[in-house]
């Protein structure tokens, strides 16, 4: 009876452990030298434009608050782009997935054996290689596999990952063929992944288009400013100059976020 308090409660702990390793992919955080690198590009990014707009690289300072903006703006797109490799990650499991089932591994092992390939490929750091190891040790302390997939879906918001969870779970609780069930829903989920990536890769020209488009403007204000100095003297150091140029600023920042805004299609 002791014995058996006593391995509930270490299953309870490692329940706990577990509980705590899962990442909230919801949530970006910078690391330190992440953090620093940001910082640092978007300093220099508003030391370029308080010269350019306002003719004084002291202007930063009333820019300032603009880096904080700045900061988010990177934040969103470097979360956007984890969840995009998750993605890409999820299906190169599913493939190994799909080929260990045909290999005769039961569902649950099948997960297990494609952590040691998903790691020799994308390294122990990967997501979806800290994912797995969850699996693994899910398994350890008697967590269903479903449950660990329904998790995993909550937790990345991809809908791939949980058409893949919901219909899993339905296979368990149904029972039938769970391999040939399994191998016919990860071909489906792997040419849905396949077909959005393929639109992702058209419009990646338009993106770019957009980035370049985005900076001509400023780069015709810096060639006038090199090749014909004092053309825009008339508009610094006096209040209307600095109205105007703030306005033009303000514009032109618009339209980049818009222009950004309308090229981030979501397949």
């Amino acid at each position: 009876m002791e014995e058996k308090r006593r391995i509930n409660k270490q299953r309870k702990t490692n329940k706990r452990r577990l509980k705590e390793a899962l990442t909230d992919y919801s949530k970006y955080y910078f690391s330190t030298i992440e953090f620093l690198a940001e910082a640092g590009k978007g300093f220099i990014l508003f030391l370029v434009v308080g010269y350019l707009f306002y003719g004084s690289i002291l202007s930063v300072i009333f820019l300032s608050p603009g880096i904080f903006l700045y900061m988010e703006f990177q934040r969103k797109k470097k979360k956007k782009k984890r969840i995009e490799q998750l993605k890409e990650e999820f299906k190169e499991m599913l493939v190994i997935v799909g080929e260990c089932l045909e290999a005769g591994y039961s569902i649950e092992n099948s997960f297990i054996e494609s952590y040691s390939f998903m790691k020799e490929r994308f390294g122990e750091k990967s997501d979806m290689v800290q994912e797995l190891n969850i699996v693994r040790q899910g398994l350890k302390v008697n967590v269903k596999i479903e449950e660990l997939l329904m998790d995993l879906a909550k937790r990345s918001g991809i809908e791939d990952i949980k058409d893949f969870a919901v219909v899993f779970s339905q296979a368990k609780r149904g029972g039938g063929n769970m391999a040939s069930i399994m191998k016919r829903t990860i071909q489906m989920i792997r040419e849905k992944i396949e077909i959005k990536k393929e639109i992702q890769i058209l419009l990646a020209g338009k993106k770019y288009e957009q980035k370049i488009m985005s900076m001509v403007p400023v780069g015709v204000i810096a060639y006038i400013s090199i090749t014909s100095k004092g053309f825009f003297s008339i508009l610094y150091g006096n209040l209307p100059g600095i109205l105007i140029m703030s306005v033009c600023l303000a514009v032109y920042v618009g339209t980049v976020l818009f222009a950004d805004y309308i090229t981030q299609i979501e397949v």
